[in-house]
């Protein structure tokens, strides 16, 4: 806002000195057309034109530079006028921005004087949330963030700031890191913690920028810093492994209780999937034993095509066979399970169920499956 009224005084200053400088030339014509009156007067008289390096030819060619100068003050002032009013309007906006930064201050003081205990929480975002604003916003909500630098200029920017004798870490395989406290986002007024990331990859370098926030005086080594943020990822598959492995969007039902039953369930496949697969890698054995005991390490591999497989069940003494149909994706192959082994018909709700019924049901299906 200050620059911009300096920027208004300026204008202001431009027009003026465009009004004097109009009412200057015009006193100027006026006098060179009294001049040029005067000399072709005497010229009549004595019957002499004048030469062309004359008096009256020069102040003929005064008056005519005269003319152009003071026809260009029209447009040199609309231009004046037209920049003065942008920096009366943004200036305008920027009061109305001012105006609404105050009333959002003073909100954030009332939150922190009623919140004299507040929850330490920690966002991972990828970079399509690491926006000037959106990092603002969630710092001054109290949140530590790690994210990435929205825009690739970040990366070009820390490229260049780079001191000669300075040497990347080893964060990854293939992945190294350099740190730079306390800089800005062109947006955002709070000081971030930022490190290049340089990836070294069959097409060349590669590079990104992280950045984080965090008052808390919990600083990461840059290892450190890379693993916490790269873990994320492992969220976003479970996430992804429960919608599409398990299926647990879209929902197959519309009740309450159904969609409380669903969430419980997928919960209960994911990690049930791999206690039996660490469970089962001992038991076997048989013609493709490597190919099934690899595809045991697979949940999606497990759920989509082992689970979907054709395979003969024989009971045998005191244990439990079951072997792979040799036109099935593991032909020969064979699980062999020791003990006394029973089926069971299909375990269902002796009534309807709704969602304050699932607490109670859980429990009694645990059980028999037990």
């Amino acid at each position: 806002m200050k620059k911009r009224h300096q920027w208004m005084g300026t204008q202001f200053q431009k027009q003026q000195a465009l009004y004097n400088q109009s009412q200057a030339l015009g006193a100027t014509l006026a006098q060179l057309r009294a001049e040029i009156e005067e000399f072709e007067s005497k010229a009549r008289q004595t019957a002499h034109t004048g030469t062309p390096n004359g008096q009256l030819a020069k102040t003929r060619s005064r008056y005519q530079a005269t003319g152009k100068k003071l026809m260009k003050v029209p447009l040199a002032m609309q231009k004046a006028q037209q920049a003065l009013a942008t920096h009366q309007q943004r200036l305008k906006t920027l009061s109305a921005e001012q105006t609404r930064l105050v009333e959002h201050f003073e909100q954030l003081r009332e939150d922190n004087k009623n919140n004299t205990n507040p929850v330490a929480i920690i966002l991972r975002m990828d970079a399509g949330f690491g926006t000037d604003a959106n990092i603002t916003w969630l710092i001054e909500m109290g949140y530590i963030i790690y994210t990435k630098a929205h825009n690739a200029k970040v990366a070009n920017k820390l490229k260049a700031m780079i001191p000669s004798k300075a040497s990347f870490a080893r964060v990854g395989k293939n992945a190294e890191m350099i740190g730079f406290d306390n800089q800005l986002l062109n947006n955002c007024p709070y000081p971030l913690t930022m490190a290049l990331e340089r990836f070294h990859t069959p097409d060349g370098l590669k590079h990104s920028t992280l950045l984080v926030y965090r008052d808390d005086e919990q600083a990461k080594t840059l290892e450190q810093w890379f693993n916490f943020y790269n873990s994320r990822q492992l969220i976003e598959a479970g996430i992804k492994e429960g919608n599409v492995v398990f299926k647990m969007h879209p929902l197959k039902m519309r009740s309450e209780g159904g969609i409380a039953l669903q969430e419980q369930f997928a919960l209960f496949a994911a990690n049930f999937v791999r206690f039996a697969a660490v469970w089962l890698k001992d038991r076997v054995q048989g013609g493709c034993n490597s190919r099934l005991s690899k595809t045991l390490g697979q949940v999606k591999t497990m759920v989509r095509v082992v689970a979907n497989t054709s395979a003969w069940v024989i009971r045998e003494d005191k244990s439990l066979l079951i072997r792979f149909d040799e036109t099935s994706a593991y032909p020969g192959a064979e699980i062999r399970l020791r003990g006394t082994w029973q089926t069971h018909p299909p375990l269902l709700p002796k009534t309807s169920v709704s969602k304050n019924h699932v607490g109670t049901i859980l429990p009694s299906v645990a059980h028999n499956l037990r």
